[in-house]
């Protein structure tokens, strides 16, 4: 996927939420060997507000307390 003109990696975790990654970051994040990578954002489930897609390509997820476009 593509945040921000980035190449990303969203992540649905049924326990942290939704995650995202830079796309080469999932595996090294620069700080050590078999460290976990460090997210770009984190939000929890309870922060969804609303979320819609267009049926072929993009999502949109709105957040609580998001005052900018994530």
């Amino acid at each position: 996927c593509k945040w921000q003109d980035r190449p990303c990696q969203l992540v649905i975790n049924h326990e942290e939420g939704f995650l995202l990654y830079a796309a080469n970051g999932r595996g090294v994040n620069g700080l050590s060997p078999g460290s976990p990578p460090a997210p770009l954002w984190k939000r929890s489930f309870d922060k969804l507000r609303m979320s819609a897609d267009d049926g072929n390509k993009l999502l949109w997820l709105d957040f609580i307390g998001d005052d900018c476009e994530t």
